[in-house]
């Protein structure tokens, strides 16, 4: 017997997806694409998931789904010489929408993938994966970062770390001699950095944390990439009441990628250097003391990152 589900009709959340993530990445790579595609069936497989509480059969909604749909949709783009397939009714309805109004449609997009949880699906994925990301990240060495960020916090002074994964990071400032806490959404990496580290590692996520303490440094190393643009913005503004004056906060954010899903499930958000000055604008806590950018310490080649250590300058 069929399975109704790859069958049905595909839905306005369903293709005001396909169509703003179309647009964002036309002109990307087909490596870059293809990628954007698998991360897309990933979603809409876990949301359908979600809807029915009912696992989904390999069929449904699975990459030459996204690519068939995708195509369809790049039909409908004058831009391209592309007239082969014929878009669906629906698909027509949304490009529109959105060549009229693309900030509206995207907001939409945004929303969509709040609503199905993009945090959810990137804290499954590090629950799931989390013995083998700790051996793959324990032992990096990001001791170049750590000491020029540790040049900003009083000896012995209070760091918490934000996002602490295997508790590497944990670890270095331990031994440094500083009073170090750490947070982090994964509960399995909760479990295992508190075991690397002798230091209990507290399960909470980012947007959740609200500390009763001042702290002289605050780290956020490769953790709030898997945020919304907004909820960085949201986060670097409030911390600011959770650091004493002269204290540091440590950002780092992968360069080069693209907003949305990747074919692990994970959420990425784009952040730049424009990024950084637009927040730091609208703020008077805080001074620019280090940007600068570093390869990856995973040896990807493809990879960079972003670093930034802004300083609190008053109360």
């Amino acid at each position: 017997m069929s399975d109704k589900r790859t069958e049905r009709k595909w839905d306005r959340e369903e293709v005001v997806i396909l169509v703003v993530e179309y647009f964002r990445t036309k002109n990307l790579s087909s490596e870059e694409i293809q990628k954007t595609h698998q991360g897309i069936s990933e979603f809409l497989r876990n949301r359908e998931e979600m809807l029915t509480g009912v696992p989904v059969s390999d069929i449904f909604r699975n990459y030459a789904g996204i690519h068939m749909q995708s195509s369809r949709i790049r039909c409908l783009d004058s831009e391209t010489q592309y007239s082969g397939m014929q878009g669906t009714k629906l698909q027509k309805e949304i490009v529109q929408e959105y060549l009229n109004n693309p900030d509206k449609i995207t907001a939409e997009a945004e929303q969509i993938y709040e609503k199905y949880g993009k945090n959810n699906m990137t804290i499954s994925y590090y629950n799931q994966n989390a013995d083998q990301y700790f051996r793959d990240t324990v032992d990096v060495d990001m001791s170049e970062c750590c000491d020029r960020f540790i040049k900003y916090v009083i000896p012995g002074g209070k760091i918490i770390d934000i996002g602490a994964g295997s508790g590497r990071d944990v670890k270095y400032f331990k031994d440094r001699g500083f009073d170090v806490e750490a947070i982090d959404a994964s509960e399995e990496l909760c479990r295992l950095a508190t075991e690397y580290t002798g230091i209990h590692v507290q399960y909470e996520k980012i947007q959740d944390w609200s500390p009763s303490r001042v702290y002289d440094g605050i780290w956020a190393n490769a953790s709030l990439l898997h945020l919304g643009i907004d909820e960085i913005e949201e986060f670097i503004c409030k911390v600011s009441d959770y650091l004493q004056t002269g204290g540091a906060l440590y950002i780092s954010i992968k360069k080069g990628i693209n907003n949305g899903y990747d074919s692990n499930g994970r959420f990425f958000t784009s952040f730049s250097e424009e990024n950084v000055q637009q927040i730091v604008a609208k703020s008077t806590a805080y001074e620019i003391a280090e940007l600068w950018h570093t390869v990856d310490k995973m040896n990807r080649d493809e990879v960079q990152w972003l670093n930034l250590i802004l300083k609190r300058i008053k109360k």
